[in-house]
């Protein structure tokens, strides 16, 4: 006789792996993808808090030992360092992201249409022209006409683009196959 299993609802029991606000300020980690990221070590603990606080005693017994005063200032800068060094790095790589994107839908403009790899420079050119003017009336008029001079657009930047948006395609559907029952 199969036993039935009880579920236990997270939200109204407390047991569950939702992330406390003031294990930030008592344990120094943050929540990062549902889980705990300690920020003075900078492993990623299950959202628990027998987890959280087994993990503090036992890989930072020095701060333990300190004073309640001297343990919210250590914990206080590595959650500001953390914070620093996470909102740093996404500012530094989301404009690139976008960029790269806009590349790549260059590159299958140019594909679908069967143009010129070298095109790129050209369409290029046509976009900063119209910008200029486009855009006349627009207060960040100077940051649009940034990153379309930053677009990559080379002959062989397109060629890459091209060959890895066909490879992608293909492993696409070479995935898609595998898992078909029936084709």
């Amino acid at each position: 006789m199969a036993t039935k299993k009880r579920k236990i609802d997270s939200e109204a029991s407390g047991s569950g792996r939702l992330f406390h606000d003031e294990w930030t300020t008592k344990y120094g980690v943050i929540k990062h993808n549902d889980k705990a990221l300690c920020c003075i070590c900078k492993e990623v603990i299950i959202a628990r808090t027998y987890n959280v606080n087994r993990h503090f005693v036992s890989n930072h017994n020095t701060l333990c030992l300190m004073t309640e005063e001297e343990k919210c200032e250590i914990i206080q800068r590595e959650v500001k360092q953390q914070n620093y060094q996470s909102h740093n790095f996404k500012q530094m790589f989301k404009p690139r992201n976008n960029i790269s994107a806009a590349s790549f839908q260059l590159s299958h403009t140019i594909a679908q249409h069967g143009k010129p790899l070298s095109d790129g420079d050209y369409l290029k050119e046509a976009f900063k022209n119209c910008s200029e003017i486009l855009f006349e009336d627009f207060p960040n008029k100077n940051d649009i006409l940034k990153r379309i001079n930053e677009l990559p657009v080379a002959r062989n930047t397109v060629k890459d683009r091209i060959i890895a948006m066909d490879k992608d395609v293909t492993d696409q559907l070479i995935q898609d196959l595998r898992n078909a029952g029936m084709f």
